[in-house]
């Protein structure tokens, strides 16, 4: 089974306070988040070197969740910011597909299920602003 992020988005508040360092400021931000992932699953059964049944399933969907983290960003010059961010997304999961088990010699297929849970993300970005 495997579960691949295709895009991250965010909208998001920010708090942030420059109290000790006049052109640095550190900040909190949060909100809501979505995610475009990639999953997919196979499965084998039967005897080593030998294939008795065959499932495989995979599909693309856009899930919701949230997103929090903190950065700092400091005024290089009047013109030029520059930031570090770290933010943790959680995306609500609980997916289960079915795909039917498909017997190599005729048969009915039998159903089978799959399910994806606990997906996180974590990102680490650095940034730099040009003002005009």
């Amino acid at each position: 089974m495997s579960a691949n992020t295709e895009w991250l988005s965010s909208a998001r508040g920010k708090f942030g306070f420059t109290g000790w360092l006049n052109n640095t400021m550190l900040y909190a931000t949060g909100g809501v988040a979505w995610a475009n992932i990639e999953y997919a699953a196979n499965a084998f059964t039967g005897p080593p070197a030998t294939v008795l049944t065959q499932s495989n399933t995979s599909f693309n969907t856009t899930k919701s969740g949230w997103v929090v983290g903190g950065g700092a960003e400091w005024m290089a010059t009047t013109n030029i910011l520059l930031r570090a961010e770290y933010l943790f997304y959680n995306i609500n999961n609980a997916n289960v597909a079915s795909a039917p088990f498909v017997p190599p010699i005729g048969g009915l297929g039998l159903p089978y299920s799959y399910n994806w849970s606990s997906y996180s993300v974590q990102v680490f970005r650095i940034a730099g602003s040009y003002k005009f």
